[in-house]
């Protein structure tokens, strides 16, 4: 009887050590670095991950209801990056829908090395849960991030003859 205790207290107890480890890891994924770049492409991208993005609280609740179960963090995860992956494409479309011009070319060649940016630093190391629950929270943050940077911009007519200005 006391070792079955012991065994449920030990599973318990490996569970929150889980958690724990996985939440520092995450944090520790959006820490800024100051080593150098010769990092291996898992602890680079976590180097350069982007600065903490406000998220849903919906996804702060279910990733702790999750107790560090790997396949409800991964449920957590994908459910966020597909809200904040969808908020960033409104934003891009609002965008599109903006007047044609240098500015919006501009714009848009900033998305697209935005996009492969993200892809580079936020891809796994490997395909082990550890390194690809840390790619997902890059993923989640860097949309996060860039949705609310779009949301602040308008992109304004570029008028390339000075005459057109003074209308």
């Amino acid at each position: 009887m006391q070792a079955m205790r012991f065994r449920k207290h030990m599973t318990l107890n490996r569970r929150r050590w889980t958690a724990l480890m996985l939440y520092m890891a995450l944090g520790a994924c959006q820490a800024p670095s100051s080593t150098a770049s010769t990092d291996t492409p898992s602890t680079e991208a976590a180097a350069t991950a982007p600065a903490q993005a406000v998220l849903r609280p919906a996804y702060s609740q279910c990733v702790q209801d999750a107790r560090g179960m790997d396949d409800q963090l991964e449920a957590c995860d994908a459910s966020e990056l597909a809200y904040q992956r969808k908020q960033m494409e409104a934003e891009v479309a609002r965008l599109m829908g903006g007047p044609d011009g240098l500015a919006k070319d501009r714009w848009m060649d900033e998305q697209a090395n935005w996009a492969e940016d993200t892809d580079t630093r936020c891809s796994p190391a490997s395909d082990h849960v550890g390194p690809m629950l840390d790619a997902q929270s890059c993923r989640i943050n860097r949309y996060a991030n860039r949705a609310a940077e779009l949301r602040s911009r308008e992109l304004a007519p570029h008028f390339s003859d000075p005459a057109s200005k003074e209308r």
